[in-house]
């Protein structure tokens, strides 16, 4: 479970945020603090893996906060919670090295996108970690007898020059794995948008008649990467969607969005996923855009 601090002097935006957002579903336990010298005590002494700040608090502002905090714990993640006319604080903030902004008010999918984003992130991270460390200890456990060896043959400079080699072996094999695991990501992303108005669009399609390879392991890939099952990453694209026609489009109708998010033969499922995505029907929806 990863460790969320969520950092705002305001009580309401603290709470909307904590009642928002699904975060046992996100696989994260949340903590908060109600200014930025509270927030830094708690980060010293629970040392979280993401920081939810606002910009402006009395005392220690986030900048100052962001700072302090990198200085000493540098792998925290940082997402910058900002109002409007704040943007010249957020951008300093990158100078920092964070890269994750919202803005005020900010609703339950935008939170979550941006910390799906995030554990992913910190994921490959620890993943990458956890595998060297792995090599590490396994070459460590075999190196004394070949290192025994190589010095009865006098042969030390060898010797170190294998260690290395295997170390950089090891790392060469995982950042090739990474990267095909990020190709295949991206490709399966790229076919999810192409092909969102299309009924058949799944998985399993997509695996036999596009990448050729097993269903299985693309999905276990797809959950690992995404930290989101495909499923529920497609419906949650469709809704998006749909949400952007009805609000853009006018005089749309509602059996028209329904077929262009690949829900067209079935317009009651489509108004009955669209109403648990958004609180509203489609109907009730459009009306607030009227």
């Amino acid at each position: 479970m990863y460790k969320l601090l969520l950092v705002d002097d305001e009580r309401i935006i603290r709470e909307g945020i904590k009642c928002m957002v699904d975060w046992t579903g996100l696989g994260i336990s949340i903590q908060e603090a109600k200014n930025g010298l509270e927030a830094y005590d708690m980060i010293v002494n629970e040392i979280p893996h993401i920081v939810l700040t606002d910009i402006k608090m009395p005392g220690l502002n986030g900048l100052e906060l962001i700072e302090k905090t990198k200085e000493r714990f540098p792998d925290i993640v940082f997402v910058i919670l900002s109002g409007y006319g704040e943007f010249d604080f957020a951008s300093k903030a990158m100078q920092y090295g964070v890269k994750y902004y919202l803005l005020k008010p900010s609703n339950e999918n935008e939170i979550t996108d941006v910390l799906i984003k995030v554990i992913a992130e910190l994921k490959e991270k620890i993943e990458k970690e956890e595998f060297i460390n792995s090599i590490k200890s396994k070459l460590e456990k075999v190196m004394p007898q070949v290192k025994e060896q190589f010095l009865r043959d006098g042969l030390m400079n060898r010797f170190y020059q294998e260690d290395q080699i295997g170390t950089e072996i090891a790392q060469a094999n995982y950042e090739h794995n990474a990267r095909r695991n990020s190709v295949l990501i991206d490709s399966i992303l790229k076919c999810i948008d192409e092909n969102i108005q299309n009924e058949q669009l799944s998985l399993s399609w997509i695996a036999k008649e596009i990448l050729y390879m097993n269903e299985d392991y693309l999905g276990k890939l797809f959950k690992k990467e995404m930290n989101e099952n495909f499923c529920h990453y497609v419906k949650r694209v469709r809704m998006e969607k749909a949400k952007k026609l009805i609000e853009e489009v006018k005089d749309c109708k509602i059996c028209e969005v329904a077929e262009q998010v690949g829900c067209g033969s079935n317009p009651q499922y489509f108004a009955q996923i669209f109403k648990k995505y958004t609180g509203y029907t489609p109907t009730e929806y459009k009306k607030l855009f009227e």
